[in-house]
């Protein structure tokens, strides 16, 4: 009789399980929004980039290479994150960038000079109105 009962409620369970880990979901991803403060490339053709967001900042991070596959992204994508890039900074609308890493919503970074992939960048920049 209790396995009927158990049967009958199992998919409202399996729910209730679902939508308790949804939470620790989240948390491992996360959008920084804020605006771009410097766009550079050094000789070695990498484009870097510093982020001023409202909960903190980023100095120069290396985001890709010009002329290779750099952290996972083509010199072709490169070029195209390095349009938007300037253009956020030129117009000085929003920018988004993706992370997913065991710190959750932390935007800042004090350190600088690494690559955003070793802070779990994978996804941006997106560019906002």
């Amino acid at each position: 009789m209790k396995f009927l009962r158990f049967k009958r409620n199992f998919p409202s369970v399996m729910v209730l399980i679902a939508l308790a880990m949804i939470p620790s979901i989240s948390f491992a991803n996360y959008e920084c929004r804020g605006t771009v403060n410097n766009v550079s490339t050094d000789q070695g053709s990498n484009v870097l980039a510093s982020f001023i967001f409202s909960t903190g900042s980023m100095p120069f991070m290396y985001v890709c290479n010009l002329n290779q596959v750099s952290n996972g992204i083509s010199a072709e994508g490169c070029k195209g994150m390095l349009s938007i890039l300037l253009t956020a900074q030129a117009t000085q609308r929003t920018v988004g960038l993706w992370f997913n890493n065991t710190t959750p919503n932390n935007c800042s970074y004090s350190a600088g000079w690494v690559s955003l992939t070793s802070l779990g960048w994978y996804f941006g920049p997106s560019l906002y109105n």
